[in-house]
């Protein structure tokens, strides 16, 4: 039977498009294996470059650690070479602690004799009385004139009697020569206005040593603490007659406003200074003794109530 012109054949019709079909799958699948060919030549450039980074990292790390094993055996060498040197440091001891501080505040710890001419019915007399003790020197800063006064801090019984002013008083600093005070020309001796036990008296005309060693007072400023250790300095009647004397001990108890003390103290020792160990600063001024029926314990005027 002839075929009619215009019309494809079923089966051929069916063969193109199963051509069609295998060639359009082979052309898909042939795409798809050329991606992953590019994704993994991608990932194996990273991975690479990655390798890369590390190795020259790795390498750096190396060279800097290279390096400084270099310097290490540099600065070996020259300690190798150099001389041997023997250090030595002396440790302070307590000991040692006590004296510095004894020193620092020697120059400045003074005798002190007071004059008092008593006057028999508004006459002067022939009679009079002397009174010796110790002070502090100390050199008192007024911000506000710019200017500074030089004085003398001690007791008030050692410096004044309980009725008159002394004529005079001799100051005596350890190595130097006396400086004789005329109270009866400057009024150079003051007491405490609220009545404790604290006087002062003013170097109007202070030679140039007394000048140079002059200073502000480091007071302590807080309370020292019982047990807290304590050196006394002064001119006590049993001690040396040259220089100052040093006692030590601690703070034992409170008494109002003094400081008990295991100190000794003795008569001479009043209006010196009584100084903290631990701070070496200032506490107060030796100023009596409390006699028990064995033993004694000293007070200690807190210096800190000339300045409420």
């Amino acid at each position: 039977m002839k075929n009619q012109k215009g019309f494809i054949q079923i089966p051929l019709l069916v063969a193109v498009i199963v051509g069609v079909l295998v060639m359009g799958g082979i052309g898909y699948v042939g795409v798809k294996q050329y991606q992953n060919y590019q994704a993994e030549k991608i990932e194996k450039e990273k991975t690479a470059q990655e390798t890369e980074r590390l190795k020259q990292e790795e390498a750096k790390q190396r060279e800097g650690e290279k390096q400084k094993m270099e310097n290490l055996q540099k600065e070996i060498d020259v300690l190798k070479n150099k001389p041997s040197q023997i250090i030595v440091k002396n440790i302070p001891t307590q000991e040692n602690d006590l004296s510095l501080i004894i020193k620092q505040w020697q120059s400045i710890i003074v005798y002190i004799e007071c004059n008092f001419y008593y006057r028999d019915n508004g006459v002067w007399g022939d009679k009079y009385l002397t009174q010796a003790g110790s002070g502090t020197l100390q050199k008192i800063k007024f911000y506000i004139s710019n200017s500074a006064e030089i004085n003398i801090l001690t007791n008030k019984h050692v410096a004044l009697d309980e009725k008159y002013a002394p004529k005079s008083c001799v100051i005596q600093f350890p190595n130097h020569p006396p400086i004789l005070v005329d109270n009866s020309l400057f009024n150079s001796v003051r007491r405490s206005a609220e009545g404790y036990d604290w006087a002062i008296i003013d170097l109007a005309y202070p030679p140039d040593f007394v000048l140079n060693i002059a200073h502000q007072l480091k007071t302590c400023g807080e309370t020292a603490s019982i047990g807290d250790k304590i050196i006394i300095l002064g001119y006590p009647a049993i001690g040396s007659h040259t220089d100052i004397t040093a006692t030590e001990g601690i703070i034992s108890s409170y008494d109002g406003d003094y400081y008990i003390t295991s100190a000794k103290v003795e008569q001479g020792n009043s209006g010196g200074a009584a100084i903290l160990v631990k701070n070496n600063c200032y506490l107060g001024i030796p100023t009596f003794a409390q006699v028990g029926e064995i033993e004694s314990l000293a007070r200690i005027l807190n210096i800190e109530i000339m300045f409420r």
